[in-house]
């Protein structure tokens, strides 16, 4: 026997002779071992769950099968008992003269004890003592519940025999008459394009920096119901201006030229500019259809 760190891990050494009917050697303890009698102590004061494997143990030059058996005492609690476990493979990964195999056997036993233990008990149950096996307890008689009539009992052995003493689910409400109603679609902004011609050329081509003898050309991709105005903002600052695009309707093609607002250039040597679409019969007129950001030189 040997004893692993301090986690009462009682390794009982079976040579081979002993699966032979061979008698166990009676030599004296080696360090880091201990007597057979002090192993049936230590097994002795084992509670209610222990863990037990084998392994092939390198000892005083010889390979010996081995018995190993950790013990959880009555007054451990899962927890503990999965601590401990835990505290032994961190032993047997550090030992120095354990094989690489001896290894694997025996990290692979105590993981496989530790998942067993945890998928077996709730996390609820992990703070509870293991109870001793030589404890008994009357189980507890619980009144059988009451027939339920409308439920049809179905035979043991059907699939559905668990649910057949289950209530009805309840009904859902019925929704309300006004949240049957489809909501109503978005409505489109205006579709316009923007591009810049100097003053003189009719021919408009795409804005660099808008100069001041340059014009804004917006034109309608397609028919829109509905007043349109153009709005200029400053996104720096509040400053924004709108100027009528149309006042009922737009056609497909329509075509006006606008100059950059006063407001957007006052008190700057360069201004940049967000415009929109905007149409009452869109978002009450709050916002509209984006049509891009653009900068100006507006001068001294």
């Amino acid at each position: 026997m040997m004893i692993l760190g301090q986690l009462s891990l009682a390794l009982a050494a079976l040579i081979a002779g002993q699966s032979n009917g061979a008698a166990p050697s009676e030599a004296k303890p080696s360090q880091g071992e201990i007597s057979k009698a002090q192993a049936s102590t230590l097994l002795s004061t084992c509670g209610a769950r222990k863990f037990e494997t084998t392994a092939d143990v390198p000892t005083n030059g010889k390979v010996r099968r081995t018995k190993i058996t950790l013990c959880a005492a009555d007054s451990d609690t899962n927890a503990d008992w999965v601590s401990k476990l835990e505290k032994a493979i961190a032993q047997i990964e550090a030992h120095p003269t354990f094989p690489a195999e001896t290894k694997a056997k025996l990290l692979g036993d105590l993981r496989s004890e530790i998942a067993r233990v945890k998928s077996a008990q709730s996390p609820f149950d992990l703070g509870k003592p293991v109870k001793s096996a030589n404890v008994s307890s009357a189980p507890a008689v619980s009144a059988p519940a009451a027939p339920i009539a409308t439920a049809p009992r179905l035979p043991e052995k059907s699939p559905l025999a668990e649910f057949s003493a289950l209530p009805p689910l309840p009904r859902a409400p019925a929704l309300a008459a006004a949240s049957t109603k489809a909501a109503a679609p978005v409505r489109r902004g205006p579709q316009l394009s923007v591009q810049c011609v100097m003053v003189g050329f009719s021919k408009p081509q795409r804005c660099g920096v808008i100069e001041s003898d340059e014009r804004l050309v917006v034109s309608a991709k397609e028919p829109f119901k509905g007043p349109v105005s153009l709005r200029f903002s400053r996104p720096d600052s509040d400053v924004s201006a709108e100027i009528p695009f149309a006042s009922e309707s737009v056609s497909a093609g329509q075509m006006a030229r606008f100059s950059v607002p006063k407001a957007i250039c006052a008190r700057r040597i360069f201004a940049e500019f967000e415009l929109e679409a905007v149409s009452p019969v869109i978002n009450g007129g709050r916002s509209g259809e984006r049509l891009g950001t653009f900068k100006a030189r507006c001068g001294v």
